[in-house]
């Protein structure tokens, strides 16, 4: 009778194949990266040494995948409603504590934090009842430019501070320009 041997634990990106192996599979911006390890010369202690290595070394040499140009959609999703581009959102934020009711546009920029997590920078235009189109291009222009930047930084591998758009109602920050950055992080 067989029993069932329990799965062990094995290294990110290594696989046990039924060919008596090690596979290492690696994938960065649709190329696919892939190595095999027979083990039934060299034992399966040596064989998954040498698999580790190979993928140590594979990783060494390709773009972290959270850096890469493949990481940003690069197109728009077909579910968007607005004409905004990619990762800038506008919409109608109601704020029920006032009778009637006040509403108010904003446009929204998600990015991807220094810890890896979604956050969301918002810049409200202003009253729906009062707006100009000033204040919607202002508002529209400096989220572009906070977007612009967050990829900028994002695909060079440097920091994003989106602290300094805290300013924006008094500050032109747009067009956003690869030059302003240096000086701005220094």
């Amino acid at each position: 009778m067989l029993t069932h041997r329990p799965a062990r634990r094995l290294p990110e990106n290594i696989t046990e194949t039924n060919f008596n192996a090690f596979q290492v599979r690696i994938v960065r911006d649709g190329q696919l990266y892939s190595a095999s390890f027979p083990w039934c010369t060299v034992g399966k202690p040596a064989a998954l040494s040498a698999a580790v290595k190979w993928r140590d070394m594979t990783l060494a040499m390709l773009p972290h995948p959270g850096n890469g140009k493949g990481t940003i959609k690069p197109t728009i999703m077909k579910n968007k409603k607005t004409r905004e581009p990619l990762g800038v959102s506008r919409y109608v934020l109601t704020d029920r504590r006032s009778k009637p009711p006040r509403k108010y546009l904003r446009f929204a920029v998600s990015y991807q934090g220094h810890d890896g997590r979604c956050c969301i920078k918002a810049f409200q235009a202003g009253a729906l009842q009062k707006l100009t189109q000033e204040d919607v291009f202002h508002a529209a222009q400096t989220a572009y430019a906070c977007r612009e930047e967050w990829e900028y930084c994002y695909l060079r591998g440097q920091p994003f501070d989106p602290e300094k758009y805290n300013v924006w109602k008094e500050t032109q920050l747009y067009p956003f320009s690869p030059k302003n950055i240096k000086i701005l992080n220094k």
